[in-house]
């Protein structure tokens, strides 16, 4: 049952890195579209659309193979339901702590007249928070995303002003999507580790 667990709660975060590289991507290109030739903007459209779409996919396929419905919690014992509500009371508490420093790094921002800092603040705490999402969800590769991301929002820092979100929003969404991407292709392959570090 933890192995079926394990596979469908993946799909899940397979699909929110998906979107999210979408997100990040539009970001960084959507304010240069009207700037190049429309097969170019199609083209890059085709690669970021196509590549969402099939870690998408992907998500969908592992999800099918894990066999779990949520509605097969109810007929589990005790202690799986037990560690299934503990599992979500901590990825929504990290959820909201996200959300707070989000909203903070926004005020300050605004605050000291830097909004061209909002986003690699965004960045950073968005890449922060995997790391206790890998120890919640028992996916290690999760560490890797935080520190990557981490290390690609400092260094978006250092960028100029009008360049510093297009720099951001194309590392992150690169990152969420070669994840999401990793993750399909070896989704299978980590679900052992749900047995080893139960939450």
């Amino acid at each position: 049952m933890k192995r079926r667990i394990f596979l469908w709660g993946l799909s899940n975060g397979i699909s929110a890195l998906s979107v999210a590289g979408l997100f990040w991507l539009g970001l960084a290109l959507g304010p240069y579209a009207d700037r190049v030739d429309w097969y170019v903007d199609a083209l890059v459209m085709l690669v970021v659309y196509g590549s969402c779409a099939a870690c998408i996919w992907g998500a969908v396929l592992i999800r099918r193979r894990s066999g779990f419905k949520r509605e097969d919690l109810k007929s589990s014992n005790s202690d799986l339901r037990s560690g299934n509500r503990r599992t979500v009371a901590a990825f929504l508490g990290v959820v909201l702590i996200q959300a707070l420093l989000v909203g903070s790094a926004v005020i300050v921002c605004n605050h000291y007249d830097k909004p061209d800092l909002i986003w690699s603040f965004v960045a950073l705490i968005v890449s922060m928070h995997f790391v206790p999402l890998g120890r919640i969800f028992g996916v290690s590769f999760y560490y890797w995303v935080g520190i990557l991301g981490s290390i690609a929002a400092i260094g978006s820092f250092a960028c100029p002003a009008p360049y510093r979100m297009m720099s951001v929003g194309i590392a992150m969404g690169t990152l969420m999507l070669a994840s999401s991407a990793y993750l399909v292709w070896r989704g299978d392959a980590l679900a052992p580790s749900a047995e080893e570090n139960p939450v």
